[in-house]
């Protein structure tokens, strides 16, 4: 019966894979979207600074922009600012700010901790490992803001590449690299070392 493939049954074989690779996908798209979602988060990365003369904090953008309100004023305690917003299609717990080094160097990739303020607007508060009231629950739709000590030799002793999260669910989610390499220039460029 087999011994010459027809016409018929090329067909019949072709349209058995596709159908089995249509249910299989149907499959995944329902486990992944509505039986067991994950979160998306995006993270972002900049340098700010206190501004006691007004009592804010400002942060500047990729380009070394300050907002107008800042223009001109005294700035002091300088820090890397992360954050983080959720945009679903569930809560997200993040438990940890993490870094990374060594990208493409993958026998020795190097992952570390950071160390955040817990309270930044404080003057004499110190860093700790859990600070930033991590783990913190992000519902879909919010933001979260967390501020770790930052100068010129935390990028070049340390070779970091990434910066970002990690979620209840052991994922890791990373800021635009773009923005790491900004974070670093604006760094250099505007905090001297004592």
């Amino acid at each position: 019966m087999w011994e010459e493939w027809t016409t018929a049954q090329i067909a019949l074989v072709v349209s058995g894979f596709s159908s089995l690779l249509a249910l299989s996908s149907f499959l995944w798209n329902v486990w992944s979207k509505f039986i067991y979602p994950k979160p998306k988060l995006r993270v972002s990365l900049g340098l700010c600074f206190q501004v006691p003369e007004i009592g804010a904090i400002v942060v500047m953008n990729g380009k070394g922009e300050l907002p107008s309100i800042a223009q001109g004023k005294r700035m002091e305690r300088p820090a890397a600012s992360i954050s983080v917003t959720n945009f679903g299609p569930t809560d997200a717990k993040i438990c940890l700010v993490i870094a990374s080094g060594d990208f493409f160097n993958f026998r020795k990739q190097r992952m570390a901790i950071i160390s955040l303020h817990t309270n930044y607007a404080v003057y004499n508060e110190k860093p700790h490992l859990f600070g930033g009231g991590l783990p913190r629950k992000l519902a879909v739709g919010d933001e979260a803001s967390f501020y770790f000590p930052v100068s010129p030799e935390f990028f070049q002793a340390n070779k970091i590449v990434r910066i970002g999260v990690s979620d209840s669910f052991g994922r890791q989610h990373f800021s635009l690299r773009k923005e790491v390499k900004a974070l670093n220039r604006l760094t250099l460029k505007h905090i001297v070392d004592p």
